[in-house]
């Protein structure tokens, strides 16, 4: 069952809506399978979503740690702790970000699991990469970020703080 708190008014395949993902922020996409990890980042990179990967629990915890962190697409299934367990340290340090489970094979226990730890979905791989293209929307203002100066204004600071 589909957690109905989540939706809003663009509506995926699936019956769900989208997911905010702020504007300026990654996607963490955590799987210890590699061609599944490339191409979640690939396919996400090219809707225009920026994406950081790792390859754990351990890996994901230090790059929530690092970085900021938009939303989080983590396999169930990995060999030093689960995709639950990072749900866990994600709710623990408060962060308000979606997070969706994925795994090969989705049983009704799972997902339950999952959306009462705090998950917005619980999908199998399958569907995920089905859904992709309207799982998450872009939210808030475009960050702000500086430009370097034009050659001409750099030179001429320069100029004049060798001047005095």
């Amino acid at each position: 069952m589909l957690d109905v708190a989540h939706q809003a008014d663009d509506h995926l395949d699936l019956g769900i809506s989208a997911l905010p993902v702020v504007r300026g922020t990654a996607v963490l996409v955590v799987d210890d399978d590699v061609a599944m990890r490339q191409l979640l980042a690939l396919r996400l990179r090219m809707l225009g979503h920026e994406v950081e990967i790792a390859s754990s629990v351990p890996a994901a915890i230090e790059t929530l740690e690092a970085r900021t962190i938009g939303a989080v697409v983590s396999d169930y299934s990995m060999p030093e702790a689960t995709g639950l367990e990072l749900l866990s340290y994600v709710k623990l340090r408060t962060l308000s970000i979606p997070f969706v489970l994925m795994t090969g094979q989705l049983s009704p226990e799972l997902e339950d699991s999952a959306l009462e730890g705090g998950a917005a979905l619980a999908l199998e791989k399958g569907d995920l990469l089905d859904s992709l293209p309207d799982l998450f929307t872009f939210t808030g203002p475009a960050p702000f970020r500086l430009r370097p100066a034009p050659q001409g204004r750099r030179r001429h600071a320069s100029l004049a703080a060798a001047s005095q």
